[in-house]
């Protein structure tokens, strides 16, 4: 399932993405959004973030796939790059073990007036589940966009800090 998203942040596309890769920015998130099991690496541009999610954030049927032992768990991977435009280009994706889940969609930080900048997103949702699969994918997509609501409100705190 395709989706596209906008987002807003107060604050210029140089310091939107340096705070995307930066892994305290990534631990703050995740623990906005209720997560307690995190753990965040950088390597270069890339953030990946794994988050242990409680089990009442996945959707039943899904948890069905779930080995017996194992633990729902969300890869996130961040990839960010200055393009040859000038703007900053992001690569983001989640991968869930164990289960027929992925998302994927790339991003475009683009700068809109003297302090602010818009995220533009478009990406794709994968359930891998006979039937139940586009239902589950706009499950998904529900709780994708009260994650980038909760994105902005982390991201719109960390921005308003005093500098270090």
């Amino acid at each position: 399932m395709d989706f596209t998203r906008t987002l807003s942040y107060p604050a210029l596309p140089d310091e939107v993405a340096a705070m995307c890769l930066d892994e305290a920015y990534s631990h703050l998130r995740a623990s906005k959004a209720g997560m307690s099991e995190v753990e965040v690496s950088t390597r270069g541009t890339t953030v990946t973030t794994t988050i242990v999610v409680p089990t009442q954030n996945i959707p039943q049927i899904a948890l069905m796939r779930l080995p017996e032992g194992a633990r729902p768990t969300l890869v996130l991977t961040d990839t960010w790059a200055r393009g040859e435009d000038g703007l900053w280009h992001g690569t983001f994706s989640v991968e869930v073990p164990h289960m027929p889940v992925e998302a994927r969609a790339e991003s475009v930080l683009r700068p809109t007036g003297q302090t602010a900048t818009l995220r533009e997103m478009t990406g794709q949702v994968h359930v891998r589940v006979p039937l139940f699969g586009p239902r589950i994918e706009t499950q998904v997509l529900d709780r994708l966009d009260v994650l980038l609501r909760a994105e902005v409100d982390c991201a719109t705190e960390w921005l308003a800090r005093p500098a270090l």
